[in-house]
């Protein structure tokens, strides 16, 4: 009886790969000042970080959460206006308490960039949220 032999195929070959996707990333940030004499910047993954932040009382995941507690009509229109123009803003400012991504600055820049179709944004973070937030970053995005 004659052995199997290998074809050189594994579990990933019956597996549908789509293509990369050129991230959409929006270029016009400032750092914004932190707690941290010396804040990290990461690039993370809009939609990791969305879903890290669900169940965030102050996030809303859908457009359908977003309420007076979540989202502010005035300061969403201004970001959106903002983004649109081009202008320089703020990096977002995330943090990592009691096992939670948690947004400390820009929870409208982020539904703005969500809305608009961006895939990553760099934010930033104080040296000791780095390694939780870490994990938001995307290994396949190329910049």
């Amino acid at each position: 009886m004659s052995e199997p032999k290998a074809h050189g195929l594994t579990i990933a070959s019956f597996l549908a790969r789509s293509p990369p996707v050129a991230p959409k990333i929006y270029g016009h940030f400032k750092r914004p000042t932190t707690c941290s004499a010396n804040p990290s910047t990461l690039v993370v993954n809009l939609g990791w970080l969305s879903a890290a932040l669900r169940g965030d009382s102050g996030w809303a995941y859908t457009v359908e959460e977003r309420n007076a507690e979540t989202f502010k009509p005035e300061r969403y229109l201004r970001m959106q206006l903002a983004i649109s123009a081009e202008e320089e803003i703020p990096m977002p400012w995330l943090y990592f308490e009691r096992g939670r991504t948690t947004v400390m600055d820009g929870r409208h820049r982020l539904y703005v960039m969500l809305d608009l179709g961006f895939t990553h944004t760099p934010i930033v973070a104080d040296p000791e949220h780095v390694g939780p937030l870490s994990t938001l970053v995307d290994p396949d995005c190329r910049l």
